[in-house]
């Protein structure tokens, strides 16, 4: 029998679908060429070797399963590794818009899944890690997927299903320990929702826990420690707020990212949210304001992730970041749709008009000169054809304006991290490099101290080059400056100073030995 012509309806959503996750691509393109910054160089030092060097890269930096090192390995292969190991974060987290409607359409309708799926497209988090080359945009893909496999499973009990269902789990716990949590709040849906089902997913669970055996021996090598700020109601309440709707590295996001215009903006969307639920409390009773059944798995998932973590958490190091919680976005975002077309038609169109334009602005923020990456790809190749061959180049790691805080004067830099060389990575040529060996404290301010034998150098050379990034859209409790010559201006001077702009201001400094007669 022949299939019947889709409606005009079901054409325009297709199509409009379709444009969505095009408008997606091109938002998540624009940054895909910034700097590599912070955990992004260990994906880098473990990568750029190749595929060979996996295993014993994440041995040495990592708590992290291998299925996205091996993707952006591969994607290194193709082109410059600084850009192309963002590749399966770009690809996947662009996948996940159009999975997110066919989520959708199974959970909370048509009209609901193409909003959620819109508000996930211009998601200043989602465009963030769909251009990080770290493996969130990937984890929250898998995890979309064994969704959608496991309904339509449950549905149609099709062996094909159960097979995608367990192959999309089974990448998603070796994409990222956290995957258990969605995946397990799913599964406790379906035991409980489809009990003629029990059967079949419990030989998929096992299935998916026998082909996790063989990376159990590496998991317990890993005994590198987990890294957290300190846990408080304010902790964990900004990592849901920069989550849904915010810059994941912002400080406090409600005030530093968005600022004033949007905030009321948000405020706005915020409150006839809020009156809109009120209303229709009002007019069914609080008893007639139900969930539906089919939205079950998608509260189990944007619930469990956050509490999981929370209750962990509080006997352990803290792990609610907003990164650990972007699997639970899409479930969020398509609840959100679900609530904004339920409500009174004048208050929905005003929140969902005024959430676009704060999301709107936020996402021309995040892509905009201030927000972006710190800058170390163009001032590296500005030192590249600034400098002499023998210019002494002293660098300023970035990941050093993070631990100042906890530095005290004459403590000792490790230099094996990989977070070492952001700055390196992206010269063309070589340089006389020294590294910084300790801090110098005086009044709160923390000013990197090089090796003598820089200015030695720099003196016998004719030239000193300081490059470095100093916070300046994230703020730190203590100022932080960029190493000083011995001497002053008695000995050298300042000659050039070049600036670029980011979450860190990189900048780079010239200095001069002072002629004497």
């Amino acid at each position: 029998m022949a299939r019947s012509a889709p409606r005009p309806g079901r054409r325009f959503l297709v199509a409009g679908i379709g444009a969505l996750t095009l408008a997606g691509l091109a938002l998540r393109l624009i940054g895909i060429d910034q700097s590599l910054f912070g955990d992004e160089i260990f994906t880098y030092a473990i990568v750029k070797p190749g595929f060979g060097h996996v295993f014993s890269g994440i041995h040495a930096y990592e708590r992290n399963p291998p299925l996205f090192f091996f993707l952006a390995a591969a994607a290194a292969k193709l082109g410059d590794p600084t850009v192309w190991t963002r590749m399966p974060s770009l690809l996947l987290g662009t996948a996940t818009i159009p999975l997110t409607y066919l989520i959708g359409v199974r959970t909370v309708g048509r009209g609901a899944a193409f909003l959620g799926a819109a508000l996930l497209a211009a998601s200043p988090f989602a465009i963030f890690y769909s251009t990080e080359a770290r493996a969130y945009a990937s984890l929250t893909f898998f995890v979309l997927l064994s969704l959608l496999a496991l309904l339509r499973a449950l549905e149609s009990d099709g062996v094909r299903w159960w097979v995608l269902f367990w192959a999309a789990s089974t990448a998603a716990v070796y994409t990222h320990y956290t995957a258990v949590l969605p995946l397990g709040a799913e599964a406790a849906w379906a035991l409980y929702a489809y009990p003629a089902r029990r059967r079949r997913l419990l030989i998929a669970g096992v299935a998916v826990a026998l082909a996790y055996v063989p990376w159990l021996p590496s998991l317990a090598a890993q005994n590198h420690p987990l890294i957290g700020t300190p846990l408080s109601a304010e902790s964990f309440l900004g990592a849901l707020v920069r989550t849904l709707a915010g810059h994941p590295l912002s400080f406090p996001p409600e005030r530093a990212f968005y600022g004033t215009p949007a905030l009321i903006l948000l405020g706005v969307s915020g409150a006839a949210i809020v009156g809109g639920v009120l209303v229709a409390a009002f007019k069914s009773g609080v008893r007639g304001v139900r969930i539906a059944p089919a939205q079950l798995p998608l509260v189990a998932i944007a619930l469990v992730v956050p509490l999981a973590l929370l209750a962990y958490s509080l006997h352990g190091t803290n792990l609610v970041s907003p990164r650990n919680l972007s699997s639970a976005l899409p479930a969020a975002c398509l609840l959100l749709a679900a609530v904004l077309l339920s409500m009174n038609r004048p208050l929905a169109w005003v929140a969902i008009v005024t959430l676009f334009v704060a999301l709107g602005i936020g996402t021309a923020k995040i892509l905009g000169p201030d927000w972006r990456r710190p800058d170390f790809k163009d001032a590296a190749h500005w030192v590249d054809r600034e400098a002499g061959p023998g210019d002494p180049v002293v660098e300023v790691p970035s990941y050093l304006a993070f631990g100042v805080t906890f530095f005290l004067s004459g403590f000792a830099i490790q230099h094996s991290t990989p977070l070492a060389d952001d700055i390196a990575l992206n010269y063309r040529r070589p340089h006389e490099r020294f590294a910084i060996v300790r801090f110098g404290v005086a009044s709160r301010t923390v000013q990197p101290l090089p090796s003598p034998q820089a200015w030695i150098s720099g003196a016998q050379r004719g030239r000193v080059f300081v490059i470095g990034a100093v916070p300046k859209t994230l703020r730190l409790p203590i100022s932080y400056v960029l190493p000083r010559p011995p001497g002053g201006v008695r000995r050298f001077r300042l000659v050039a100073e070049r600036t670029f702009s980011g979450l860190y201001s990189v900048k780079v400094l010239v200095y001069a030995p002072v002629l004497t007669r």
